[in-house]
């Protein structure tokens, strides 16, 4: 099964920018704001809005907070045929919360199709420092297919913070 990655990125980059757009018109908040399940919500809603587009199928089936194996629970899961399609979204963690999601995503199957997805609050625009050093330590299992970075609102800084967003798809 292929996956258009390109695609996959330009949509996931979409949703979390109109997320922040919205809550900065609603209520004078950014992305941040938002709780993590929302967000993985609406990643999934758009996925499968475009599910022809990236996944080259109309025949896709949506699952959200499934368990798989004995992984736990993951945050978006398309079925396709005899495969699943499985996203982890992060926002706003530790370097271990982001180690333990890429661990837990290489414990999948080999079959299955695995996405890490970073919503991180950064001073800069450039992919941050922590995020460079994950790339590092797991060069052999980690693709980054995406880097986009945003300025947002955060109240826990009094200077300007970015929304640094990675796509990374998880080798087996």
């Amino acid at each position: 099964m292929m996956i258009d990655n390109a695609f996959l990125f330009e949509t996931i980059q979409r949703t979390i920018k109109a997320i922040d757009l919205d809550l900065s018109n609603s209520c004078d908040k950014g992305i941040f704001f938002a709780p993590e399940l929302f967000i993985s919500f609406r990643i999934g809603q758009e996925l499968i809005r475009n599910r022809e587009s990236i996944f080259e199928s109309n025949r896709v089936n949506w699952l959200r907070e499934t368990k798989i194996v004995e992984t736990g629970l993951h945050d978006v899961v398309f079925e396709l045929d005899h495969t699943k399609v499985v996203f982890e979204v992060k926002l706003r963690n530790n370097i271990e919360a982001y180690r333990s999601d890429i661990l837990k995503l290489r414990k999948l199957p080999a079959n299955h199709l695995k996405y890490f997805i970073v919503l991180l609050d950064s001073f800069t625009q450039e992919n941050d420092t922590r995020l460079v050093g994950l790339e590092l330590e797991f060069k052999q299992t980690i693709l980054n297919m995406g880097h986009s970075s945003f300025p947002t609102w955060n109240n826990w800084y009094q200077k300007q913070v970015y929304c640094n967003l990675n796509l990374y798809q998880i080798l087996s």
